[in-house]
């Protein structure tokens, strides 16, 4: 077998053009499942990749990475399955772009025999699907959308065309325009499908993702800074060391200086994640006791530096810290989906709260699947679809519910 710098690059090249014979495929993925190639394979497959990317569709470096990484994944789940290995689940890896796949390589694996199909803007047809899409509107993707809640006056829808609110000696947008006047305290809160930003009293900037809240005082006292939080939240603390920042998400506390990190507290999540970006934090999960009325009883801390994550589970009262990471944690902040190794009811959880939807299983039977891409938050809801379905997802979708089948 000629493993030569020249044929290997001539077969990537057929590959691509889909022009391989068969007997070519089956040379070009031995060579690639022999980790000994791996950078000289990855260094021409990417040369390769971009040279046909430039010719049709803009060329994204990360994403012609990501087809390399795809590739390398065939070759290990191709190694389990000739050994009989059925730990673990296959991670299918997908890439999108606008809702456009460019540069995806999905992996498909039947018996020892491994096929990495890459798709550059010219798909093949799919073979046909039991997926249906009950007559509908567009699902589209959330917006800037959320209530402000001043004292106990009566609620205010803000403005879709904005993006954040400013608090000081007046709520206001973010342009300058007059909201309303202060109160006491105030609560800014997202529906499902909605995102928003908020820039509080003392400087400290918030970004709010989908069914996501804050509450915080007009003023704060001199000696503290204390909100409250529940959903996900990104924030960069305003420094301050003589007004210690803390946030209080119902079964953590978060004690901050000044430093930038992010929340995920859903409450329909197994487990709170604290993620540092900048700065130091002390995570402090708290319990009630129920002989000591409402007051909250300190258990477990953890002092988080940057790049790192607590993982607190309320139902266990376990926390752990791992290395984070921080693209993913606040990929949504920059207008991304990302999910790597995901489950897909995990993935769902996601979608539900983005696109406003609901999502049940039928029978009750969760598909064990894991899946790992990115896509831009502004794809509709048809759109990243089809692109599920590429992946073997079946789903019926009738108005805002989505059903996913075994």
């Amino acid at each position: 077998m000629d493993h030569s710098e020249q044929n290997i690059q001539r077969l990537w090249e057929r590959y691509i053009s889909e022009t391989a014979s068969k007997a070519e495929l089956q040379e070009l993925f031995e060579y690639i499942r022999n980790a000994e190639n791996d950078a000289l394979n990855q260094a021409i497959s990417e040369q390769v990749v971009k040279s046909y990317a430039s010719e049709s569709i803009t060329s994204h470096p990360e994403d012609v990475a990501g087809v390399w990484q795809a590739i390398l994944a065939a070759r290990y789940t191709a190694a389990n399955a000739e050994s009989g290995k059925n730990t673990i689940t296959p991670t299918y890896r997908v890439h999108f772009l606008r809702g456009l796949w460019w540069a995806a390589a999905a992996i498909v694996v039947i018996g020892t025999t491994v096929a990495v199909m890459l798709f550059s803007g010219h798909q093949p047809k799919s073979p046909g699907t039991d997926n249906q899409v009950a007559a509908t509107s567009e699902i589209l993707p959330g917006i800037n959308r959320a209530v402000l809640t001043v004292g106990n006056n009566q609620p205010i829808n803000l403005s879709n065309d904005k993006q954040g609110i400013s608090v000081g000696a007046t709520i206001a947008y973010n342009d300058g325009e007059r909201i309303a006047d202060i109160g006491k305290t105030l609560q800014l809160a997202t529906p499902r499908g909605g995102q928003y930003q908020a820039v509080l009293p003392d400087g400290t900037k918030v970004w709010l993702n989908a069914a996501s809240s804050i509450k915080f005082p007009s003023k704060f006292p001199v000696d503290k800074r204390e909100v409250e939080v529940s959903g996900e939240v990104y924030m960069e603390v305003a420094q301050n060391s003589k007004q210690p920042f803390v946030v209080k998400t119902g079964s953590t506390e978060i004690q901050v200086l000044g430093t930038s990190f992010n929340i995920n507290a859903y409450p329909n999540e197994e487990v709170q994640r604290t993620t540092l970006i900048s700065g130091a934090v002390k995570v402090v999960a708290t319990a009630r006791d129920e002989n000591a009325g409402n007051s909250d009883q300190y258990r477990e801390s953890v002092i988080l530096q940057p790049g790192k994550q607590a993982f607190y589970n309320p139902a266990k009262q376990q926390m752990e810290v791992q290395p984070a990471d921080i693209d993913q944690a606040i990929a949504w902040k920059n207008g991304i989906i990302y999910f790597d190794g995901a489950t897909l009811q995990e993935i769902m959880r996601q979608l539900e709260r983005w696109y406003d939807i609901k999502v049940v299983y039928e029978n009750n039977t969760i598909p064990s699947r894991r899946l790992a891409g990115k896509m831009t938050r502004d794809v509709p809801f048809t759109g990243l679809l089809k692109n599920l379905e590429k992946l073997g997802i079946h789903y019926k979708l009738q108005d805002r519910t989505l059903i996913v089948s075994p």
